[in-house]
């Protein structure tokens, strides 16, 4: 059963806020005094021998006192979450409780003052840091993984054109900054093809970790494989609830290319129908072509740890190496992508792995599935790439 609203739960919030609070006075009364690390340490010590569960494992140590040596523990009681409390000057106050088993993902993030931080490898307090803009009301109201509901009666959107437009304009500046295919570090989230099916990625949210300060975000980024748009009724919030999360979590929050993020597609399979019917004819036409715009300079690729590589697609029956990928220019449509982007966007596995090598596709002329031998031939020159 589910712990939320039981009075087992509302006594842990409350007791975790008063070991933050304790943990936080620590903090400023170190800074004001000279003796602080005395004050911060007997704080410290306070909070973490205030068990928050009754059903704490307790351990009782032998109570036999042997001459010359410390009085033993009688209990030893192990304290469920963590409180992390930077003691660098310019990260004072920055107080933040973890559960205990995610002390080892966050030591994966906090490396502010290391000299040697890996390459794409973010410090945690550098992700606090956000402008600004119409992004923090989309996350405000559409962020709510066990809150929103489907408006039935009123299918207006909750942004105009013009915000719409503002947050392509943000997202559009941090997609041009990256390359064509992406190097990602784990530990990392991987999600399909949405379709405009807000509903379902609410839920994936409040199942499996949403992607905010209260969830996992500073410490586990998000990858998301494209078709964002079409068949489904909430391509609009789907879309702009990206974005806004992408200029909020520019290293966090990461989206590559779909085949249904294209304006020749997403124009036959719904989205710019449901752009002109919550939006207006004119308005809707203005903010369909831009988020297409935007769709262009979508990144195609994303390499995780050097050995996983992601894309919406395979690789066809023309895609021998990573490099022809990030060989690929943007901003780039269809036309311009050839048969490597074709490959990429639309190409699919074989139905099973006895079907070998390349063949037609089921899509339509042109397009093809890929056997696992291709598979295997495009590892081993990728050097333990997998795919």
């Amino acid at each position: 059963n589910s712990v939320h609203g039981s009075a087992n739960a509302a006594q842990m919030l409350a007791e975790a806020a008063a070991a933050e609070a304790a943990v936080a006075a620590a903090v400023a009364s170190r800074s004001n005094s000279q003796g602080g690390s005395t004050e911060q340490s007997e704080a410290t010590d306070r909070v973490m021998s205030s068990p928050s569960r009754d059903e704490s494992p307790t351990l009782t140590l032998n109570n036999r006192h042997h001459p010359g040596s410390s009085p033993p523990t009688p209990d030893v009681r192990l304290y469920h979450r963590a409180v992390v409390a930077p003691m660098e000057p310019p990260l004072r106050g920055l107080v933040r409780q973890l559960s205990i088993d995610q002390l080892d993902n966050e030591g994966r993030r906090v490396s502010i003052y290391d000299k040697g931080t890996p390459e794409g490898k973010t410090p945690m307090f550098q992700r606090t840091i956000s402008m600004p803009g119409v992004h923090k009301r989309v996350i405000h109201e559409l962020l709510r993984p066990r809150q929103w509901k489907p408006n039935h009666e009123d299918r207006r959107f909750m942004l105009g054109a013009d915000e719409i437009v503002e947050l392509c304009d943000n997202a559009e500046k941090l997609f041009k900054q990256e390359k064509s295919v992406l190097e990602l570090r784990a530990p990392i989230k991987i999600f399909g093809d949405l379709h405009g099916q807000f509903g379902d990625l609410m839920r994936l949210f409040e199942e499996y970790g949403a992607p905010n300060t209260a969830g996992d975000i500073t410490y586990i980024d998000y990858l998301f494989l494209g078709d964002y748009v079409d068949r489904g009724s909430h391509s609009l919030e789907t879309m702009c609830l990206l974005l806004a999360l992408k200029i909020e979590h520019p290293r966090s929050v990461h989206l590559i290319r779909g085949n249904h993020e294209a304006a020749d597609i997403n124009a036959l399979f719904g989205f710019r129908l449901e752009c002109l019917e919550r939006l207006g004819d004119e308005d809707g036409i203005w903010v369909w072509k831009r988020i297409n715009a935007l769709f262009n300079w979508l990144p195609l690729a994303a390499l995780i740890e050097g050995k996983i590589l992601c894309m919406h697609g395979g690789i066809g029956r023309c895609i021998n190496r990573i490099d022809q990928i990030s060989e690929l220019e943007r901003p780039i449509t269809m036309e311009d992508g050839g048969p490597v982007l074709m490959d990429l966007l639309w190409s699919d596995p074989t139905t099973n792995d006895g079907v070998q090598g390349v063949q037609p596709s089921p899509r339509g002329p042109g397009l093809v599935t890929f056997g696992p031998d291709r598979v295997k031939d495009f590892c081993k020159v990728g050097a333990g790439v997998s795919i």
